[in-house]
């Protein structure tokens, strides 16, 4: 196996996270934009990873992953690979109603900066179950490793971006997903190692504990 690394981000600080009462009277309440303080965050990991080795960008098609990665994506100089698969996990408990992934996929390539190429492949459906969620996970990870050489950036959610984790290292790893962390995966003849497991704020100007 080649050596390869895997940056995991998830998205910035939400509007509703702010300003709690943003979803009522919204077409799409659960497509929530970042606020003033997720824009801010996704500079700082733009910056942060700017130097870093990176060779495709991947991103869910939610506004605020979309948001996040726009800001990271050009000054790695690469195009955002827009992919459903790594949209928030679709518990029914989170989303009562279907979030029409098509429509948002549409949104998602209005965005600049998308590389109209990538064809995604990995199921995904509404709703899931913890399972189900691992089992999307696993064929994402088996798609993206398969069909793209180098290191890989992901910007997704909580719950994508810890299914994630726990396909390539195991659910006894202990990750954190705070908006705009950064968690690194690495790849040697020995199998995948979580190197950064998302404590690290350091890069960040202003985390989520700023705002209580």
């Amino acid at each position: 196996m080649r050596d390869r690394t895997i940056w995991l981000v998830r998205h910035g600080i939400r509007q509703d996270m702010v300003d709690h009462a943003w979803s009522e009277g919204q077409a799409r309440p659960y497509d929530t934009p970042l606020a003033e303080q997720g824009h801010q965050q996704a500079t700082d990991v733009g910056k942060r990873l700017r130097d870093e080795p990176v060779d495709h960008v991947f991103a869910s098609p939610f506004t605020r992953a979309m948001q996040t990665a726009s800001a990271i994506a050009p000054r790695l100089d690469h195009k955002i690979k827009v992919d459903p698969a790594l949209c928030e996990a679709l518990y029914p408990e989170w989303y009562p109603t279907d979030p029409d992934l098509d429509g948002q996929v549409e949104l998602a390539s209005a965005f600049e900066h998308v590389d109209p190429d990538h064809e995604p492949r990995a199921p995904v459906s509404y709703s899931e179950s913890r399972e189900g969620l691992r089992a999307r996970m696993r064929g994402l990870v088996d798609d993206l490793s398969a069909r793209y050489e180098g290191n890989l950036l992901i910007v997704g959610h909580g719950g994508s971006i810890h299914g994630l984790c726990m396909e390539l290292v195991g659910a006894d790893q202990s990750v954190h997903t705070c908006c705009c962390c950064l968690i690194e995966i690495s790849r040697n003849g020995k199998g995948w190692e979580l190197r950064r497991d998302g404590t690290d704020a350091s890069h960040l100007s202003i985390t989520e504990e700023s705002l209580h």
